[in-house]
């Protein structure tokens, strides 16, 4: 559990889980409310949407992504995602937002994804990279 403030200065406790969905949602509506912006004013929008972010970090603490998968490689999460995920490194992030800055052709939303694997594939591929961890089997 977590304690989130509301509105009106109120704090209310939720599941971990629910704060992903809280991040997904803000994320959603900041981006209709920078298209609402952009029309209302004559801007010309471009949106960068990356998959799941890899690479080196800049800040101290490591990002939502990179939680998800070092609670997966220390075994923490009891299994991991039958899921198959989209992955995009950092140094590509930053190059299509500035192709997307400098290119006049570019326009919308653009979707910033590279490799595409299954949750088992990635743990194969980090067990093998780094055999001492407790990765998840399931």
């Amino acid at each position: 559990m977590i304690l989130v403030p509301v509105l009106g200065g109120a704090y209310v406790w939720l599941p971990k889980t629910y704060i992903r969905l809280w991040y997904a949602y803000a994320k959603t509506t900041a981006e209709k409310e920078a298209w609402r912006v952009a029309e209302e004013s004559g801007i010309d929008l471009v949106v960068v949407n990356p998959s799941f972010v890899v690479g080196p970090l800049l800040a101290p603490k490591p990002t939502s992504t990179l939680q998800f998968i070092l609670d997966t490689v220390k075994g923490l999460k009891g299994e991991y995602s039958n899921l198959t995920i989209g992955f995009v490194h950092i140094d590509d992030v930053i190059a299509a937002h500035i192709l997307a800055m400098e290119e006049s052709k570019a326009s919308g939303r653009l979707i910033c994804s590279s490799s595409v694997a299954h949750w088992s594939e990635i743990i194969d591929m980090l067990r093998a990279k780094y055999p001492s961890y407790p990765f998840e089997d399931k």
